[in-house]
């Protein structure tokens, strides 16, 4: 899990090691992005909108970025319940859309 601020810019950089057939692509639903890894770095920029999840193709492991708007620190119990929505969407196989209602925004090498 990792936590970016909602409107920045942000480069995420994946870094692709001993890869395989169950991890060589991660998908995030939210920005209807695949990125197929390569051995080494694998940057991924966007502009986050809101919190989404990411998976690996064959859907056996998974992670969640959250967004801030950079004010005061999000504390456990919001971070247990925000994640908590994000594994309810990743299990149910739902594309995650953020609770303010704005729509996923695509940029950079992310797709």
């Amino acid at each position: 899990m990792g936590v970016v601020r909602k409107g920045v810019k942000t480069r995420l950089v994946f870094v692709g090691a001993s890869l395989n057939q169950d991890n060589y692509r991660m998908i995030i639903p939210f920005y209807d992005a695949r990125i197929e890894f390569r051995e080494g770095d694998n940057p991924a920029e966007f502009t986050p909108t809101g919190d989404f999840y990411f998976y690996n193709w064959t859907s056996r492991w998974y992670g969640a970025i959250l967004t801030t708007d950079g004010g005061d620190p999000i504390k456990r119990p919001e971070i247990e319940s925000r994640i908590d929505r994000l594994k309810s969407e990743y299990e149910s196989g739902g594309v995650f859309a953020p609770a303010d209602g704005g729509s996923p925004q695509e940029s950079g090498t992310a797709k």
